[in-house]
């Protein structure tokens, strides 16, 4: 499997996702890793819905994101991993999901939550995570745009 960008971003398929970072990284499929999305119907079908021509949106939970993830070992399908939260990221590596790197986009300003960039906003429990993501030998950074350069979280946290 080869997963091109991990990428956390409450926004998940949004217009930089699907018009900038898809084109730039020759995907052609996004795996959104979440295992409330998953149980919704409703949210499964506007997402996938979003898709562009071209693109194809699969939803996951994290259990499923792992599996398939190993079935298809030796796919050469270029595949955007999306998570809406860290914690998703942090519980599917402990299960074996085999990601280098994590992106985060896109943390909006919430009740305990502090800013860490213009975009991203952690809490105490998502930084412990991210810490944790980092001890597990990632490297956690952020990046808005791929026309942007990338900013390692090691300092700001």
């Amino acid at each position: 499997m080869n997963f091109t960008l991990a990428r956390v971003d409450e926004r998940l398929a949004h217009g930089q996702i699907i018009t900038s970072w898809t084109k730039y990284l020759g995907v052609s499929t996004i795996w959104i890793v979440d295992d409330q999305i998953c149980k919704d119907d409703f949210m499964k079908q506007v997402l996938q819905l979003s898709a562009p021509s071209g693109i194809k949106i699969e939803i996951y939970s994290v259990q499923q994101a792992v599996d398939k993830a190993e079935q298809e070992k030796d796919s050469s399908a270029k595949v955007l991993l999306l998570f809406k939260r860290i914690q998703y990221v942090l519980d599917a590596v402990k299960q074996g999901l085999d990601i280098k790197e994590v992106n985060l986009g896109n943390l909006g300003s919430l009740a305990g939550r502090k800013s860490i960039s213009k975009n991203v906003n952690l809490n105490p429990a998502e930084i412990e995570m991210v810490k944790e993501l980092m001890e597990k030998g990632l490297t956690v950074y952020l990046q808005m745009l791929y026309t942007d350069s990338k900013v390692d979280i090691k300092n700001m946290i």
